[in-house]
């Protein structure tokens, strides 16, 4: 019943994740039965799926040179103290390595700039970046367009189309085997970090080299990402771009404001001003309004 009620809420789940959201919650029921409980779920209640099969230009494009195309995903990792921790993997598609990884306790927008900012940063700006249609990717959009990079949606009802769903499934199984189960943030956090290490140093399959004896050794992506850069971007005009937003506010009379989750208190030239917030990674700057 527990089953079935979680795909009341998510149908769109496959046996996979649920397993790996009951298994977070201390249940162990294998594979076998999971899968066979969601296949009884779906055939209960079919899903009223897109049959249109996707228009050439909604495929996100294959990566042929490095950095030309990264891709974006968040997913769940363990329920600890009521709260979702969060796992951001940013990727290059070609390469197969990740140019951004942080674990999180929510799928704030703040997160996903940092994350994007930091990897842009060190490996400069791809040509596109794909996701979905989540709200957390669409708010970056205002970002991407000051950068020229292209956003290339994956098409709803189509998730094979994420190599994230696709290529890239043994990170998703990786980040499982080392964190599912967790009960502890900072065990949580070590080893989401382990699993950084282990998926950048390990030899992929995807990248091969033959020494002059014939023998083949599998390349980590580390070795692959090399020296490659993408479109460099100066660090004020980056530090500028990836500023987290710009809000009105108003001053109370008695010279508080609320923001977000936070009280802010101002000297008493500002009370009853209008304001202009700017908030960045580390730092707030408030200033008068200007007007025309």
């Amino acid at each position: 019943m527990e089953v079935f009620q979680l795909l009341d809420h998510h149908p769109w789940l496959g046996h996979y994740r649920v397993k790996m959201a009951f298994d977070s919650l201390s249940y162990r029921d294998g594979h076998t039965t999971v899968w066979q409980m969601v296949a009884l779920y779906t055939r209960a209640h079919p899903p009223a799926r897109d049959k249109r099969p996707p228009h050439p230009e909604e495929r996100p494009r294959r990566a042929t040179s490095p950095h030309q195309v990264w891709s974006v995903d968040v997913r769940y990792l363990a329920k600890i103290g009521g709260h979702w921790l969060d796992s951001i993997l940013l990727f290059d598609g070609y390469r197969r390595a990740l140019v951004g990884a942080g674990c999180f306790d929510r799928q704030h927008l703040s997160r996903v700039v940092q994350l994007c900012r930091q990897a842009i940063a060190q490996w400069g700006a791809p040509e596109a970046v794909v996701s979905d249609h989540a709200g957390v990717f669409l708010a970056l959009n205002p970002y991407r367009q000051q950068l020229g990079i292209r956003w290339s949606p994956i098409a709803r009802g189509h998730p094979w189309q994420h190599l994230a769903e696709g290529g890239f499934s043994i990170q998703r199984r990786m980040l499982d085997a080392s964190v599912a189960g967790c009960t502890d943030r900072a065990v949580a956090y070590q080893q989401h970090a382990q699993f950084v290490q282990d998926d950048q140093f390990c030899g992929h399959w995807a990248h091969t080299r033959t020494d002059a004896q014939g023998r083949i050794s599998y390349l980590s992506p580390e070795v692959i990402l090399g020296n490659a850069r993408g479109h460099t971007v100066e660090p004020v005009r980056l530090r500028w771009v990836f500023r987290l937003r710009r809000q009105t506010r108003q001053v109370r009379q008695q010279g508080q404001m609320r923001l977000h989750h936070f009280g802010l208190s101002f000297d008493q030239g500002l009370w009853g001003q209008t304001v202009d917030v700017l908030m960045y990674d580390e730092a707030v700057r408030v200033s008068r309004t200007s007007t025309c």
